[in-house]
């Protein structure tokens, strides 16, 4: 918990294994660390993305947005040759549904918490 100047402690807390499982499960739908999650249970407080958390999943769609946009680019200044595996472009159109995804829930996680 932070204190009055933000610094963080540590406090322990003992679980079973399975209990530590399903923390870490609700955590990861909760879009948080196992910490934060932990940490907003504790304090009656709905548990969400961290800033942190959120930058490094707007990063990562982003990457995925520019990989794109790359392809893209390369595709449309010489459409006759067959420069991308199929493999390749299943793979980031996955990952970049996978990303919109994340950044729907992030978006309708912090309009819960603000």
């Amino acid at each position: 918990m932070a204190d009055e100047n933000g610094k963080m402690t540590f406090v322990k807390m003992f679980v079973t294994n399975d209990e530590k499982e399903e923390l870490k499960e609700r955590a990861r739908n909760a879009h948080c660390s196992l910490s934060s999650y932990c940490r907003h249970m504790a304090t009656f407080r709905k548990p969400g993305l961290d800033d942190t958390e959120t930058v490094k999943a707007i990063l990562a769609a982003s990457g995925n947005i520019g990989k794109l946009t790359g392809m893209l680019k390369i595709y449309l200044r010489d459409t006759k040759q067959d420069i991308f595996k199929k493999d390749e472009i299943r793979k980031l159109i996955l990952s970049l549904q996978a990303d919109r995804e994340f950044l729907k829930n992030t978006a309708k996680s912090m309009l819960r918490r603000g």
